[in-house]
């Protein structure tokens, strides 16, 4: 490529990012955040999923909100079962720190055992969700041993977690234009990484 085209190919998947981040920003707002927020992640991850496979040339509004409708309902029930659990292990990890004693300790590092596992169950859900075709219990199962069984996407993960989050403590400003869309490519590329060492040991 020359010049011209290199820049006519960078803009525009600089303007594809952008527009993904806007839509997924939008459609939070739609969902009235509480209700929008694991819907229209999952829309995101969606289209990162196909351009990652190559469909480079998929209509990016049509196919997120596609993803948005037909997944709105699957995609609450699993955002209220992540929302329920880590309540429930955010009070019980204070109610542990408030005692002393054997019975406490063991319970403080089950826990945290806990915690961890809902970390990575977590990270590696939107991947799993768009990737393979599940009865919705198993997708919480299958993430987990995904996850547990791929330590270095998982520490991808928080790499890029970590990355994207310090970007943005020094440039707030790109928060409307980069901040999911970029966590969804470092995901969505980690958990494909995993999902064919899994596959390739079938």
């Amino acid at each position: 490529m020359n010049l011209s085209e290199s820049l006519y190919f960078y803009t525009s998947w600089i303007m594809r990012l952008v527009y993904l981040n806007v839509l997924w920003i939008l459609f939070i707002m739609v969902g009235f955040v509480i209700f929008g927020l694991f819907p229209a992640t999952t829309g995101l991850f969606t289209v990162i999923h196909k351009w990652l496979m190559k469909e480079t040339r998929i209509p990016i509004f049509r196919t997120f909100w596609e993803t948005y409708k037909s997944e709105f309902k699957r995609a609450n029930l699993a955002g209220l079962i992540f929302f329920v659990i880590g309540l429930i292990a955010y009070v019980d990890i204070q109610f542990v720190q408030l005692h002393n004693g054997l019975l406490n300790d063991f319970l403080f590092y089950t826990l945290i055992f806990i915690i961890v596992s809902y970390i990575v169950t977590l990270l590696f859900f939107f991947p799993v969700f768009v990737y393979f075709d599940l009865k919705f219990l198993k997708y919480l199962k299958q993430t987990f041993l995904i996850g547990v069984t791929n330590p270095l996407s998982f520490l991808i993960m928080i790499a890029g977690l970590i990355l994207v989050w310090f970007a943005i403590r020094v440039l707030p400003g790109i928060l409307p234009f980069f901040s999911m869309n970029l966590l969804g490519f470092i995901f969505m590329w980690a958990g494909l990484r995993a999902f064919r060492r899994v596959e390739n040991t079938m």
